[in-house]
């Protein structure tokens, strides 16, 4: 086996087998895979010994031609992690009168069927729920329990805004290097 080394190249490995299965390289019998050297911004193609002329042509080409990520791929790579690390803040939880109480999509869920109790008066108070560490939080009356679900309600919605905000700038951007630029300063 040899190795075909691409300097200055950056790939997307799974992306560029694909490339080269297509343009009819035959994998695990001629072409063996690809590696991307991220420290020296090289792409490495293992290859038969007797990799023929034709081969390794097409191999050029297809290297040479390939894009490791388009602008909308950076894009939708950039904004998965801005969603990732939103659900991340969100999973935090918010502190209210010195408890730190789950904002889990099932909690915010919990929360909401209270309210809905709450609304209905059917809610009996003094209600309880939990925090992070299952301690015990008593909600006095419909006000105390209306506050307290406000604030999760209003630390949710600023953190998606905040997710939205930075996913705005990731959009509006035309090159990879703006995408790249930007950053999550949760």
């Amino acid at each position: 086996m040899q190795d075909r080394n691409y300097l200055n190249k950056e790939s997307d490995v799974g992306k560029l087998t694909a490339e080269l299965v297509a343009a009819g390289l035959v994998f695990n019998s001629r072409f063996f895979g690809a590696t991307y050297v991220s420290g020296s911004v090289a792409t490495i193609v293992y290859v038969a010994d007797d990799f023929s002329q034709e081969e390794g042509t097409t191999c050029d080409a297809v290297v040479t031609a390939h894009v490791a990520l388009t602008v909308a791929e950076a894009k939708t790579k950039k904004n998965a992690a801005i969603d990732q690390r939103t659900k991340g803040i969100i999973s935090l939880g918010i502190s209210y009168d010195d408890h730190v109480f789950s904002m889990e999509e099932s909690d915010q869920l919990n929360y909401i069927s209270l309210c809905l109790a709450c609304m209905a008066d059917q809610l009996a108070f003094p209600a309880e729920v939990r925090d992070l560490s299952d301690q015990p939080y008593s909600l006095a009356d419909a006000d105390a329990f209306y506050a307290f679900f406000f604030s999760g309600l209003g630390y949710v919605q600023a953190v998606l805004a905040g997710g939205r905000a930075i996913k705005d700038q990731v959009n509006a951007c035309d090159t990879i290097e703006c995408v790249n630029s930007i950053v999550d300063p949760r």
